[in-house]
């Protein structure tokens, strides 16, 4: 009789032991996967939807809500597409993404494909000298306004807009006013 005790002693005494090295095992889990969420920026969210050709809902610090196609993504800035127009973004003046349910999941992605290339370590800033050495028309909107122009020149942390009639190239009788803008300011560059 005495033997039967210890055999039920020793089952109970495994399965508790096996029972908390299950819950233990879980609890690794779950905790693991909150570190590796805690490791996400908004940047690999955006490029985990990027990588399913989905189209995002960017809100603005206005509440201003834009749907687009993300097609690139630079260390700070993104660029999309809105039906014909193109837009190069900030990170920092992505107020939220607006999301569903679906897309939520998809963007927590174990493994977000980066971007190709080089595009990836390019700050806003170059990103912002390319379009100043093209000349390109473009809508600079800013959390105070928005202009209509050419950039001259970009500094480390401003630009020189020069403000022009749309459609019109950049000429000097052409200009009407230059604006000195802090690049923290820029909401959205529209092409």
């Amino acid at each position: 009789m005495p033997v039967m005790r210890f055999e039920l002693l020793f089952d109970d005494l495994g399965s508790r032991l096996e029972s908390a090295l299950d819950s233990g095992a879980a609890a690794r889990r779950a905790e693991g996967e909150r570190m590796r969420i805690a490791r996400l920026t908004l940047r690999d969210r955006l490029e985990a939807l990027r990588a399913a050709g989905e189209p995002v809902r960017l809100v603005f610090p206005s509440d201003q809500v834009v749907v687009v196609t993300v097609l690139a993504l630079g260390r700070d800035w993104l660029s999309a597409r809105s039906g014909r127009d193109e837009f190069i973004v900030p990170l920092a003046a992505v107020a939220a993404l607006s999301l569903t349910r679906e897309q939520v999941q998809r963007s927590l992605v174990d493994e977000v494909l980066p971007t190709r290339g080089i595009e990836r370590r390019i700050p806003f800033a170059i990103a912002l000298r390319d379009l100043a050495r093209r000349r390109a028309n473009l809508w600079l909107v800013t959390r105070g306004g928005g202009w209509h122009g050419t950039i001259d020149r970009v500094g480390s942390d401003h630009l020189d807009l020069a403000v022009h009639p749309a459609g019109t190239p950049r000429r000097e009788r052409a200009v009407v006013d230059y604006r000195t803008i802090a690049l923290d300011d820029v909401l959205c560059v529209r092409l």
